[in-house]
Formats: C-alpha cells, structure tokens, sequence
C-alpha cells in the first residue's frame, strides 16, 4: 500500500478517489522502474469504447449481409444476436448506436437490407420473391410489406420505375 507522503506528493488540484490515487502512484513507479514503456510511440488516434463498438457492430453487419446474400445463413440476425457477438448486453449495443449513430441495431440493418434489395433489384433479373428469400424473407408477402414500409413503394413498383427511367 502506498504511504500518505507519497499520495500527498502527487499534483491533484481536486480532492480525488483514494484507489484513483493509489492506481496513479502505482503507474508513476512502474514508469520509473521501466523506462522502455514511456519510450513506446502512443497511436494516434485511441478509439473510445464506444466507437469500437459501433465499428465491430457495422462489421457484423456486413458479414451477416454477405451471409445471406451467399446462402451461408437464412435467418436475419436480431440486435440481442449481434450484441451477443460482441460480448455485450443488447440494451448496451442500441444506447451506444444511439450515441455515435443517433440510430438503433434494426434501423441499421433494415437501410441495409434495403440497401441490398434495391441493388439487386436495379442488377439482376431475379425474382421478388428470391431476392426476399436471399435476403432472409421467406414468405415473399413479408418481404414486399417491409420494403414498401421502408421506401413507401412495392419492390415491383421499385423495379419498374428503375426501368422507365433508362
């Protein structure tokens, strides 16, 4: 345990917590004993917890897409999923989205999804159907009322109005 002399001697402006003094005063002598430590380049920029979080969460997410669009899974992820992944509490996952991204996990990945079925509409010639079934929508039915909720028009409709414009 460090003395009270050597927590006296340490520079604090304000009165702080006794183990925050004890933590600082136990860094100050491994610095002294190890001199290389201070000598290590410091990386430009640290990521704060949050945004790894939202930096892993956004790489899932397009793993989990590239999934299933290549078969590899049929069913969509749910947030508890992703935060699963991550090692962390889905209420944890959606307040620190909701901070870096001012969004939830299901908003991100429903733009997504919309994102792909939009893509695949406009490049490919497959079916409605198939492309909600590729994108873990297995009853065509659910896939054309989330995307007409999404985008304010059925897929077909979408599709058309692509091929009118060129």
């Amino acid at each position: 345990m460090a003395s009270d002399s050597a927590l006296a001697a340490l520079p604090l402006r304000r009165k702080a917590c006794p183990s925050l003094l004890i933590l600082a005063f136990i860094i100050s002598n491994i610095r002294k004993k190890c001199p290389y430590l201070c000598s290590m380049p410091i990386p430009e920029k640290i990521l704060s917890r949050k945004d790894e979080i939202t930096s892993q969460f956004m790489q899932l997410v397009d793993e989990h897409v590239s999934d299933l669009l290549h078969g590899r899974t049929e069913i969509r992820f749910k947030p508890s999923d992703f935060a699963s992944r991550l090692h962390i509490a889905p209420i944890h996952l959606t307040n620190t989205l909701k901070l870096t991204l001012n969004t939830s996990p299901c908003e991100v990945m429903e733009d997504r999804i919309v994102l792909e079925a939009q893509k695949m509409l406009d490049e490919t010639v497959l079916s409605v159907a198939d492309i909600g079934n590729l994108l873990g929508f297995p009853e065509p039915t659910n896939f054309n009322r989330f995307f007409k909720n999404m985008t304010g028009i059925t897929p077909l409709q979408y599709r058309k109005n692509k091929i009118l414009k060129y």
